[in-house]
């Protein structure tokens, strides 16, 4: 549900807010006030065509911004494509659109930009408008197996397709990459067969380069070591009067003065523990004290970490992953050679989830075929209410019976079809000229499945034209009955529309002496009877016309006024 629109310097609209709320709105005005242009606008951030023509003469660019309230049906549908986007899809959605006379224009959904594309596919569930607009979402044919299917509720049979439809799709994919490893085997496994055995003869090890880098550089300045060792061994252990003979003589003198403190006893147990470590310390530098320089030792070192560093340029990682690397080149070995059995075992169960997956579309398809029949005389019924007494409503299906014409909603394309006229042949809905009809088919279908549909908003124009009388009243009854579940706004010139409105706008054109401006303000109840009045009467506004417009306000509030063209 729209429950903002904000639009500056679009057309002849300086600047103009409308708060909108649930139930039945109109807009009316006279011919040429910029009705239209509200809708235009509205249908630039539903992802509609611009150019730097709608932006106001005098200004840089045009500013179109709504904000909708998304049910927790509606969040669920538009889930997957705000996702994808990065978009947040949270109760509220602010769509920002900006077209700038000097270049191309912008879209941002929740303060994210993003691209056109995205914005029309995220708004396509939102609103429907009807009449000459691109956001028809009766022009996409694509959609018609999906209003079907949910006037239908073949939700439960919808998910069982499903399951088995994606089963399908995932091992026809796994085939086809299977056979593809297949298909280039025999070259794979000589590959892998030299990269395997240029591995194992290097057998890599994980941390080697450090340890060897280590021991290369030790061996390196040998004779230091060897001097520093010697020096910390006599001082620590061989000279007389050394570290450990010190320990040990007061270690003793604790000890045998324990008596006299009991902390000396503890004392003496450090100092044993310290001797202790000194002599550790001793013994590791030893090795340090014996060390020679091994010229082939360091040769051997500086050639083995030459070949680890070809290798690990070769496969293209570090050292330490070459381990990893032979691992994996094993097991995509062992993958290749068992490759023949897996595509067998493969293709068996692909053609048991083709069969399961055909039946249950089978099934589905004989369920559409059934529902089609009562949605066309549903329509055909609430068509005839709005004036198009002869017109005959088609949900035309093409299809197969195999397999490979599977695809995601079963085996049917299904397209709406019209024949306005009697002896017309039903042709696609984008092929009937006349906006009225085509707002008034819309009006007839969304009647229809008003409890099956989650957009939250539609929108009509022109669904008044070429009418009036009773069929005007139908017409307005069949808006109020959508309006008890969505918000419709609905632009219309007829009196008879706007007396079962549950809010009125009128739009007014008016000039500063240089510049058209159009305006929008929401009517109270003497207002909105005056507009219903000019309605009927034109500029002369008499008491007649007044007393009549008030007349066709209360008949309008009546209970069971909206039951009657039903």
């Amino acid at each position: 549900m729209i429950t903002a629109l904000i639009i500056k310097d679009f057309a002849i609209i300086e600047r103009l807010e409308l708060v909108l709320s649930e139930g039945m709105t109109v807009l009316s005005g006279e011919t040429g006030a910029g009705k239209s242009i509200v809708i235009d606008a509205l249908n630039l951030v539903l992802g509609g065509r611009a150019s730097a023509e709608v932006i106001r003469h005098g200004s840089d660019e045009a500013v179109v911004e709504a904000v909708f309230y998304l049910g927790p049906g509606l969040r669920e549908q538009l889930l997957p494509v705000l996702e994808s986007s990065g978009v947040p899809c949270e109760e509220e959605l602010v769509v920002r659109r900006v077209i700038h006379r000097g270049g191309r224009g912008r879209a941002w959904l929740n303060a994210v930009l993003v691209p056109v594309q995205v914005l029309r596919a995220a708004m396509r569930a939102v609103v429907d408008i009807s009449g000459q607009h691109e956001h028809v979402s009766l022009m996409d044919v694509g959609r018609h197996v999906t209003l079907l299917d949910r006037y239908a509720g073949h939700a439960t049979q919808l998910a069982a397709y499903g399951t088995h439809y994606r089963r399908l799709r995932e091992g026809l994919s796994r085939l086809t990459t299977l056979r593809e490893a297949c298909a280039a085997r025999q070259a794979r496994l000589t590959q892998l067969d030299e990269e395997i055995a240029a591995l194992a003869a290097v057998a890599p090890e994980t941390g080697e380069v450090a340890r060897l880098e280590a021991e290369l550089h030790e061996l390196s300045h040998a004779e230091q070591l060897r001097a520093v060792a010697h020096q910390a061994i006599d001082v620590l252990y061989e000279r007389e009067g050394s570290v450990t003979d010190r320990l040990h003589q007061t270690e003793t003198e604790l000890q045998r003065h324990a008596r006299l403190a009991a902390s000396l006893s503890t004392l003496g147990d450090q100092l044993a523990t310290v001797r202790t470590l000194v002599t550790e310390a001793v013994f590791e530098l030893r090795r340090f004290a014996t060390l020679e320089s091994d010229l082939g030792r360091i040769d051997w070192i500086q050639s083995r970490l030459a070949l680890l560093e070809r290798t690990q340029r070769r496969f293209l990682c570090e050292a330490d992953a070459l381990p990893a690397v032979l691992a994996q080149l094993q097991a995509e070995r062992e993958a290749l050679v068992s490759g023949d059995e897996s595509v067998a075992a493969l293709e068996k169960q692909i053609a048991t989830d083709g069969e399961l997956a055909l039946r249950a579309a089978i099934d589905l398809s004989q369920r559409r075929a059934a529902a089609a029949q009562t949605l066309e005389a549903a329509v055909e019924r609430s068509l005839h209410d709005l004036a198009m007494e002869r017109a005959r409503f088609v949900v035309g299906f093409t299809g197969k019976q195999q397999v490979e014409d599977l695809g995601p909603h079963g085996l049917d394309q299904v397209e709406f079809l019209l024949a306005p006229n009697p002896g017309d042949p039903p042709r696609p809905l984008a092929r009937i000229a006349s906006g009225g009809e085509l707002s008034r088919v819309m009006l007839a279908i969304k009647e229809v499945m008003a409890d099956n549909d989650d957009v939250g908003t539609y929108v009509f124009d022109e669904v008044d034209a070429g009418i009036g009388g009773a069929t005007a009243t139908c017409v307005a009854a069949a808006l109020k009955r959508v309006s008890a579940n969505h918000q419709v706004l609905c632009i219309t010139h007829l009196a008879t529309i706007a007396s079962f409105a549950d809010h009125h706008f009128a739009v007014v054109k008016s000039s500063d002496g240089e510049r058209a401006l159009c305006s929008v303000a929401k009517l109270n109840e003497e207002e909105r009877t005056r507009e219903v009045a000019r309605m009927l009467g034109g500029l002369t506004i008499t008491t007649t016309t007044m007393d009549h417009a008030a007349e066709l306000i209360d008949r309008a509030r009546a209970p069971g006024t909206t039951t009657g063209c039903s």
